[in-house]
């Protein structure tokens, strides 16, 4: 049986059309879209806390953390200094939602594509996720980190436009906005 998480799905049906393809006319036409053009023109104009974030991580990791992009979550990347854990992980991913007040921290190889999304392998990557999240939560108190059980999990009705016959995930819907 598939679990959903009313929360989620409350803010997700605020912003994305239920049984509607992504890019038609019909979609870009709905009060829903409407609402996440709102939303993205609001993230922005309010990125002051997460300039804050990127420079206290910058500071204490001596490390250049770059902003990747801004639609309707804040998103940044750093190389790390030494690749880590049993994977030789050598980037990590900052994502604050804007839509619902949640984040992501993940570390991914970039020739492997492996990623802490599926799971935490060493001591390594648990240590600089929590060092992360600290950060985030010192500077967002009212955050959480996104519940990973809905990772993978598929928001009915929302769908994907990179997947044929396909639904977004919770993930995709609330931090990344690639519903692939």
């Amino acid at each position: 049986m598939i679990r959903h998480n009313q929360k989620y799905l409350d803010t997700i049906y605020k912003f994305y059309p239920k049984n509607i393809y992504p890019g038609n006319k019909e979609y870009l036409d709905s009060p829903e879209y409407a609402a996440l053009l709102d939303l993205q023109e609001l993230c922005l104009t309010d990125s002051e806390r997460f300039d804050t974030l990127r420079k206290n991580i910058a500071k204490e990791r001596n490390v250049n953390v770059m902003e990747r992009n801004i639609n309707f979550a804040h998103i940044a990347q750093f190389y790390l200094p030494e690749k880590i854990g049993y994977s030789k992980l050598e980037t990590c991913t900052i994502i604050v939602s804007g839509m619902a007040k949640v984040f992501s921290v993940y570390l991914r190889s970039e020739i492997t594509r492996i990623t802490t999304l599926e799971g935490i392998r060493s001591k390594e990557e648990f240590d600089l996720i929590n060092s992360i999240t600290e950060h985030i939560i010192r500077i967002y108190p009212e955050y959480e980190s996104f519940d990973m059980d809905f990772y993978n999990t598929r928001v009915p009705g929302v769908m994907a436009n990179l997947r044929y016959n396909d639904y977004a995930t919770y993930y995709e819907c609330l931090l990344t906005h690639h519903i692939y």
